[in-house]
């Protein structure tokens, strides 16, 4: 069988889920992402227009590019302002324009993307605080919550009644307390109380809305 017909049986029985993923296709989108990649990879500084999200503004100004993340089938872009200490992740789709310039970044020797982002669990900037996030969930998924690595800090108890214990070190709340409702009444908040107030503050707003 011709290269060209193995390709096509393999594209018509491979599928991949699209859900919630960006879509980088056309030429504005490309040029934007590959001057993000030279940018990191030249370690040179970026003049951008960036739209924060929920934001309508567009705002202007230079960042130190640090690395690029992966999360959920989008780029994000770990930089530093150059008005602040403290990086942040940039989703890729919200650039409006990326100039790369001639000037070199301020970036730390042996900067590390993985290690800054240790404590987060996912691409918000860990806090300076830290977790330890512990949860149970149901027999009902105890198999499919196994079946992943969801944290560098993962561990894992498996209880006699074949529910599950996971506990995490984490450095914010935010993003965790999202992935626990997604479980909706299979995943318990077992600690830190404050995580258990955010769980709590968000189904009853849920519940105002289907009441």
């Amino acid at each position: 069988m011709p290269n060209d017909a193995d390709g096509l049986l393999m594209e018509n029985s491979l599928y991949s889920t699209k859900i919630g993923g960006s879509d980088y296709k056309g030429a504005e989108r490309t040029e934007i992402v590959n001057t993000l990649v030279t940018a990191v990879k030249e370690k040179n500084v970026v003049s951008v227009e960036y739209r924060s999200a929920g934001k309508d503004e567009v705002k202007s100004f230079d960042l130190d590019p640090m690395g690029l993340i992966l999360h959920k089938r989008s780029i994000y872009l770990l930089a530093k302002r150059k008005d602040s200490d403290t990086p942040r992740c940039f989703k890729a789709d919200r650039f409006n324009s990326v100039e790369l310039s001639e000037e070199k970044a301020d970036i730390p020797d042996g900067f590390s993307c993985e290690e800054f982002m240790h404590g987060s669990f996912g691409v918000f900037t860990p806090e300076d605080n830290e977790y330890e996030v512990k949860v149970r969930f149901s027999k009902a998924v105890s198999g499919t919550v196994l079946e992943s690595v969801w944290h560098k800090t993962q561990e894992e108890t498996v209880l006699a009644d074949g529910e599950v214990e996971l506990s995490f070190r984490l450095r914010g709340l935010a993003e965790v307390k999202t992935w626990i409702l997604s479980w909706g009444p299979c995943a318990q908040v077992l600690a830190p109380m404050e995580l258990v107030s955010m769980v709590q503050e968000d189904l009853r707003k849920c519940l105002q809305q289907y009441g």
